[in-house]
Parts: C-alpha cells; structure tokens; sequence
C-alpha cells in the first residue's frame, strides 16, 4: 500500500452523516478506500494499487443518502474491485 497517511474513517463520526459514517466504515473495513483530511471534511481515495479514483465528502450533504449510495457506486465501479 505505500506510505498512506490518513485517518481512519472512526475519526469522522459525528463530523460527517450517519448514512454517509456508515458507508465509510464498512468500505473501509473491507479494504476498498482508504482517507485523507481535506476538501469540506475528509477525501476518499480508492485504495486499488494505481487507481487515481478520489472523491470529497462534505460535512452537510443536502441529501447524505444519495451521497452514501454514489460513494458504494463509485468503488463498485473501480476495474480493480470487480
């Protein structure tokens, strides 16, 4: 993996939505992501060895569920985890 300096994704509860603390934490625990301090609250990088995949997560989504379901899509669709 590197030299990946990051948080952990338990370090974001109670700054980030419920449905959007939830999806970081299984995607995390699985391996798929791993994340950074930056952009509103944290970055999500795609944890596939050369994938160049990242996105941001805000602290005040207006819809966190759409949010949670376009972070799940969003690894789902890295060609390294099919």
């Amino acid at each position: 993996m590197g030299s990946r300096k990051g948080v952990s994704a338990s370090e974001l509860r109670g700054e980030v939505p419920k449905e959007i603390f939830d999806v970081l934490v299984e995607l995390e625990d699985e391996g798929l992501i791993w994340l950074k301090r930056g952009g509103h609250k944290a970055i999500v990088m795609c944890a596939a060895e050369g994938c160049p995949g990242k996105r941001s997560v805000g602290g005040t989504p207006a819809n966190p569920g759409n949010v949670a379901k376009r972070l799940r899509r969003w690894v789902s669709n890295c060609p390294e985890h099919r």
